[in-house]
């Protein structure tokens, strides 16, 4: 069984600037690892292969540990790379660490990366900030202000980096 990663400058990241019509909240965020210098790269084969070892080992249930391990083929895809996520209790809006599996498979809901992939599973994190809530990967049209939290968030740019 083998761990599936990019290699380095295959994806660019995402460039997200955010403002609140409402409190003024202005933040910009970057995700992903723009051209991958090699320390994102290594991090994330590392926590890559860390996750498929939990998987393995059982840690996230009994269907992603049989999925894992009858994976003879190596057509698994370990996900640990940086998105924009919030909160949905608290509304933190912060760039975490995803954790999703990807089967090699066709589709037409796949990551950007490669169209022979689709996604599997993702498995739920807890806010770091507020520990109560799960954190969800963000859709850009309908982020909630993590200060005043009455209003959506205008997109004042996104773009890619590298």
């Amino acid at each position: 069984m083998s761990t599936r990663i990019l290699r380095g400058g295959e994806k660019v990241g995402n460039l997200y600037r955010f403002k609140c019509p409402n409190c003024g909240f202005e933040k910009e965020y970057r995700d992903g690892g723009g051209f991958f210098t090699k320390e994102y790269y290594d991090e994330s084969k590392k926590l890559s292969s860390e996750f498929k070892s939990n998987i393995e080992n059982g840690k996230y249930g009994l269907i992603l540990k049989a999925m894992a391990l009858a994976d003879e083929k190596g057509e698994l895809y370990y996900d640990c790379d940086t998105h924009l996520y919030q909160c949905t209790s608290c509304y933190a809006l912060n760039v975490y660490r995803g954790k999703r599996v990807y089967r090699n498979g066709i589709c037409n809901l796949t990551p950007k990366f490669d169209s022979n992939y689709e996604l599997s599973a993702e498995i739920e994190q807890y806010c770091p900030v507020c520990s109560k809530g799960k954190i969800k990967r963000v859709d850009t049209q309908r982020v909630i202000c993590p200060e005043c939290k009455n209003e959506l968030l205008n997109m004042l740019l996104h773009g890619k980096w590298d």
